[in-house]
């Protein structure tokens, strides 16, 4: 499984040893990072070190981001700070339809993120580094999905149905075999 882990840098300083304390407990479940963004970031606060553009910088972290949200399995996000950068990327993965955990080190999810607690795809942890493994833990197993058949509805045009046909006929597979295995090919092509 993919993770993407989200936390503002603006509190980075004070806060990094509970952002690698996440990170470790990814790691021990054998969950791969979409984004490894946070040693970078790190330095570059810790450095002051600035980009010439900085529309560009924006730019560039919102691509990645995005991109990070969407190769993801499961999100989770620190969210004992208020900052707009990670409620924005939180919205985006809601928007995603992908399982969210909040973890905080205060007994509530702070502002506007606290709203989103009713949909079923988001869940809110108060954590401490002693417990964070088990916390990651359970949320990685309520949300895995790797034996779980997940249906949606597919529209397609006569053609594509008369190739589906012609196909199932000529291999014995069914419809949703052959989609299915023309999609792996795409995956592994890409990498994802």
């Amino acid at each position: 499984m993919k993770a993407h882990f989200i936390a503002s840098t603006g509190s980075i300083k004070t806060d990094i040893k509970n952002y690698r304390a996440i990170l470790s407990a990814l790691g021990k479940h054998n969950i791969t990072l979409t984004s490894e963004w946070l040693d970078n970031a790190y330095k570059r606060v810790l450095t002051g070190a600035r980009v010439e553009d900085e529309s560009q910088k924006w730019e560039a972290i919102y691509r990645e981001n995005l991109d990070a949200i969407s190769r993801a399995d499961l999100i989770l996000a620190e969210v004992s700070n208020s900052s707009f950068f990670v409620g924005f990327q939180v919205a985006c993965a809601l928007q995603m339809k992908k399982p969210i955990l909040l973890l905080s080190t205060h007994a509530n999810a702070d502002g506007a993120l606290s709203t989103s607690l009713g949909e079923e795809i988001i869940r809110f942890a108060r954590y401490t580094i002693d417990d964070i493994d088990s916390i990651i833990g359970d949320f990685i197993t309520e949300n895995n999905m790797g034996a779980k058949d997940i249906r949606f509805n597919f529209f397609i045009d006569q053609k594509i149905l008369n190739y589906l046909n012609w196909a199932s006929f000529q291999t014995g597979e069914t419809k949703s075999e052959i989609i299915r295995g023309l999609l792996e090919k795409e995956i592994h092509k890409s990498d994802l």
